[in-house]
């Protein structure tokens, strides 16, 4: 009843603010105001109204409005044509702006050649900014002028934007451009480059130089940069100086944000030990993501203490996730212990019975006695639930087995 109530509330809360405001009023306030609360039911029916709006209104607000209500019908043909008619028709720099903004969403190949049209024709330099970034979903469309711009442009904001672009399509850019962008005094570009070589692997030239700007920039977010470069494409940085820089707080919580996505496997005990050692739980978190996704199996000697260290409830379930995807030997039995507590909290012991999957299933066959008494003793259904599909699965692989053995009899 009382969820009803607050869905009821909610509902009425809504309709007086539309009936409050019409899409008929003279009053540029109240119109406006109109234009926001009915774009947000994105009904189609109100399009031809915004449209409208957008074409011919002298508001320059009321326009700004409209294009972004159009903005939230993302897959409608009818909103996609008028904002692009407002925009070939528009004079007003402001509201081409906003018109370009929320063409952006539309999944549109024609709207991608839109864009590498207006970067090629505006003079503006905010209308070209955001061309560029309506290039983000295809840059292929307009490949040579995006490579025009990174080559000869003498603004920094346009190469790095689109230096962006680059790296995550791993299109190749000339080293020598990078390396001029590497050793730039612009952050921006400096950082942009040091991105695109997380994408994509460096020469030899490149990776001295990196490792130049990681032993002497003093700016956080570059070494952090240059560090994760190196860490991803291998060990090229020495164990001492790795751990001497993750001393920094700053740099080891921007290098435990990547951490659990780099491709290197292999990081030292002692560099992962700092994570887990670190006050702040999402670092730990970080760590224990990245162990267990590196799937090597010299961590789990490492780890097999660290859950009777006092820590929260979410580092232990991201540890436990951490040793059932190693398959680490004691992580059944640490899962098993973990279910069968009744003082841990019952989001733990669920986690736990959830990672019962990736446990090796001869492991799983060893301890079946095991498992159906915590079946038995369990008052919990969806802990239940996860112990019975194990069961189930220990059950069928015993039944084909036999199955087998009857054929070759």
């Amino acid at each position: 009843m009382r969820k009803f109530l607050k869905i009821y509330i909610g509902l009425s809360f809504i309709f007086s603010f539309c009936f409050a405001f019409s899409l008929n009023s003279t009053d540029p306030t109240e119109l406006y105001a109109a234009i926001f609360y009915y774009s947000q039911t994105k009904n189609p029916i109100y399009i031809d109204k915004f449209c409208n709006f957008l074409l011919n209104s002298a508001n320059r607000k009321i326009k700004i409005a409209s294009a972004q209500a159009l903005g939230n019908y993302q897959n409608n043909t009818k909103s996609l044509k008028c904002l692009l008619k407002a925009y070939r028709q528009e004079k007003d720099i402001k509201v081409k702006k906003e018109i370009l903004l929320n063409l952006i969403g539309f999944e549109n190949e024609n709207v991608t050649k839109f864009f590498c049209k207006v970067l090629n024709s505006t003079k503006d330099e905010n209308l070209k900014s955001i061309a560029i970034s309506g290039l983000m979903k295809n840059p292929k469309v307009c490949l040579n002028l995006l490579k025009k711009y990174l080559y000869n442009s003498n603004n920094p904001h346009f190469q790095a934007k689109i230096l962006k672009i680059f790296a995550l399509y791993k299109i190749k850019v000339d080293e020598k451009l990078l390396l001029k962008f590497l050793n730039s005094s612009n952050k921006d570009l400096k950082v942009a480059a040091l991105k695109y070589y997380l994408y994509n692997p460096p020469s030899k030239e490149i990776v001295e130089n990196i490792k130049n700007i990681f032993e002497n920039d003093l700016d956080p977010q570059v070494k952090a940069l240059a560090l994760e470069v190196l860490l991803e494409n291998s060990n090229l940085v020495e164990e001492d100086y790795l751990n001497f820089a993750l001393s920094d707080e700053d740099i080891r919580k921007r290098i435990a944000y990547r951490l659990p996505f780099l491709k290197n496997k292999n990081l030292p005990l002692s560099t992962l030990n700092i994570f887990l050692n670190d006050k702040r739980d999402f670092i730990k978190i970080a760590a224990l993501t990245y162990i267990g996704n590196s799937k090597n199996k010299k961590y789990c000697l490492f780890l097999k203490n660290f859950i009777y260290k006092p820590i929260s409830e979410n580092v232990k379930e991201a540890y436990l996730w951490a040793i059932s995807k190693l398959n680490c030997p004691y992580a059944l039995n640490y899962l098993i212990i973990t279910i069968s507590n009744l003082q841990n909290n019952d989001s733990l012991r669920l986690a736990a019975a959830r990672f019962l999957k990736f446990i090796d299933k001869k492991a799983l066959e060893k301890n079946k006695l095991k498992l159906k008494f915590l079946y038995e003793k369990e008052g919990l259904d969806d802990i239940k639930s996860y112990i019975k599909d194990i069961l189930d699965n220990i059950q069928k692989g015993e039944k084909r087995k036999h199955e087998q053995k009857t054929k070759v009899r």
